[in-house]
């Protein structure tokens, strides 16, 4: 269950990483013309080339540093939200 969690707050990031793409563009009509999949997928292959990304795992902060990074530049203001949470493995 936390890895299909982890999962959908990945995508849907990614999914936002591509909207913000799209919100910088002032001269489009509509911005879901613009939305770029090939884009998203270089998004998407710069996490996976991190490899498995573990709790605690360098490459988990590497891929949140990207996260944050690519949001900032499209002047999204970027915050992070510690929790735990009790799980079959403990806490």
């Amino acid at each position: 269950m936390p890895r299909l969690i982890l999962s959908v707050r990945l995508y849907g990031c990614l999914l936002g990483l591509a909207f913000a793409a799209v919100t910088t563009i002032t001269a489009a009509p509509h911005a879901w013309e613009e939305v770029s999949g090939t884009k998203a997928l270089e998004h998407v292959q710069q996490l996976v080339d991190l490899g498995p990304r573990p709790a605690g795992s360098e490459a988990l902060e590497k891929s949140r540093a990207y996260i944050e990074k690519q949001l900032s530049v499209f002047g999204w203001t970027v915050s992070r939200q510690s929790f735990s949470a009790a799980t079959p493995r403990g806490q």
